[in-house]
């Protein structure tokens, strides 16, 4: 990229301070010289400054592992001493002039000495500078926001001391720097500005790069309030699961499962934020947020949805048995209402056999069914919950023993109507024998004695008259 090739080109053209070739003795430097090297020290400023300046508004691109190979990133804090410690010399080299200067007696070897050191002062707060650019800029993904955000603030700190300084030394070299030649001065003061151009953009950049890291950091503490928060509610949800006693009224267990629904489809819409959040977070640093954490929480949120919705059938099926058990009793209680009006009157009404065999199959059908019911009822109760089963225990009690007193009822009622069942079966038989031996006895009757009968067909007649009244006598 621009910025790589302009790096890469002032890693050649301006290199360390400790690599530069020995300086000349004041004695041979001449103004001429001095003039170049301010205007080579001024450029090399000014293409520092540039450099930032495209990289700011995106035209550049930096890249953190080879832009500043020739530098240790973790030598600002040393560096930076000894500039203060250069800096301490120059302005006591400054003192001394400054005297000099109120005598008249200014040398222009020692002018140009100082102006010397003065370029390697400003030289040495370049480099530095580069080291500043290189913390600013590159990514340090391998450090929390928390220590980023240390090292941000010690940076601006930094920043702004060296900016006195070189307020300092612009203060202090005026009145030297207007001995020397116009074009040596401009050049001083384009280098100060220049520098202290990119000085405030640095701390400029690094204000910007301090509140997002501030933010970031904001967001991670809440971040993990979010996440110790959750784990909280988890582990209430699953406490709360394991202290509610199983003989607990049904209404309570329903109750108290509703409100582990609700607290759990809260943890559902907070976890769904929390890995939103954490990707966010990643981006900006992904040392900042543990994958594991997220992980354990969908672990143990599934485990617990699981186990609600468990206990959640297992109420539900229990809620349905209650509902059909009730609601039997109800039924039944009707039943037994319907089946003691039925036994109450003794009267049987009927106008043929045919109806009574009818009233006695509807009799057997109908307590039948309350014998299916009275065992359903028992069934039922067994498998509701204790407290239902307290709770109709009265009731349920009560419609049994009334239960075995109309049975008792419905039994003798029952055996009535067998008896008049068959007696009546047994009256018409009686009733068809009669018949027909009427009708035998009424075929053989002789016909009426006439004059013209013998005394043989007489007596014959009499004998059968006999006979049948014989018969007819045994059959009354």
């Amino acid at each position: 990229t621009e910025h790589r090739q302009l790096v890469q080109q002032l890693s050649v053209d301006a290199p360390s301070y400790q690599s530069r070739e020995p300086v000349q003795p004041p004695s041979q430097m001449s103004e001429e010289v001095m003039n170049q090297r301010w205007q080579d020290l001024n450029d090399e400023i000014n293409q520092k400054k540039e450099q930032l300046q495209d990289i700011l508004r995106g035209r550049a691109s930096l890249d953190p592992r080879g832009s500043y190979s020739w530098m240790s990133p973790t030598d600002t804090q040393g560096q930076l001493r000894d500039i203060r410690y250069n800096l301490d010399e120059l302005n006591n080299l400054w003192q001394q002039l400054s005297s000099q200067v109120d005598d008249k007696q200014l040398r222009l070897d020692e002018a140009l000495d100082y102006q010397q050191r003065y370029q390697e002062a400003l030289q040495n707060i370049s480099q530095w500078l580069d080291l500043a650019e290189q913390k600013i800029m590159a990514s340090e993904s391998d450090k929390d926001s928390q220590q980023q955000l240390r090292e941000n603030e010690a940076l601006q700190r930094d920043i702004r001391s060296l900016q006195s300084e070189i307020s300092a030394m612009a203060r202090n070299s005026q009145d030297l720097l207007a001995s020397t030649n116009r074009d040596s001065q401009d050049l001083v003061n384009a280098s100060l500005s220049n520098l202290n151009d990119r000085v405030q953009m640095l701390e400029n950049q690094a204000q910007k790069q301090g509140e997002k890291l501030r933010q970031a950091n904001r967001k991670w503490k809440e971040y993990q309030d979010e996440v110790k928060s959750l784990q909280r509610k988890l582990s209430d949800i699953r406490t709360s699961m394991m202290s509610q006693s199983p003989s607990a009224p049904l209404e309570d267990l329903v109750s108290h499962m509703q409100k582990m629904e609700a607290q759990l489809k809260t943890c559902e819409s907070q976890l769904k934020d929390l890995r939103l959040r954490g990707e966010e977070l990643s981006l900006v640093a992904p040392k900042m947020v543990n994958p594991t954490e997220i992980k354990a929480l969908q672990t143990s949120y599934m485990e617990l949805q699981q186990k609600v919705m468990d206990k959640k059938a297992d109420l539900s099926q229990s809620v349905s048995v209650q509902d059909q058990y009730e609601k039997l009793l109800q039924d039944y209680a009707e039943f037994l209402e319907t089946a003691n009006e039925k036994l109450k009157t003794d009267t049987i009404s009927v106008k043929d056999l045919q109806q009574l065999k009818q009233q006695l199959a509807a009799h057997k059908d109908f307590f039948s069914d309350l014998e299916v019911n009275r065992a359903m009822l028992d069934t039922l109760s067994q498998q509701c919950d204790k407290n239902t089963q307290q709770s109709h225990l009265s009731q349920h009690t009560r419609l049994n023993n009334l239960t075995y007193v109309i049975l008792d009822k419905a039994s003798l009622h029952g055996q009535r109507l067998e008896r008049l069942v068959r007696q009546w079966q047994e009256l018409l038989e009686k009733h068809d024998q009669l018949q027909a031996f009427l009708y035998d006895v009424d075929r053989q009757m002789p016909n009426p004695v006439t004059s013209e009968d013998s005394v043989m067909a007489i007596q014959d007649k009499i004998s059968t008259y006999q006979r049948l009244q014989r018969e007819l006598t045994e059959e009354k």
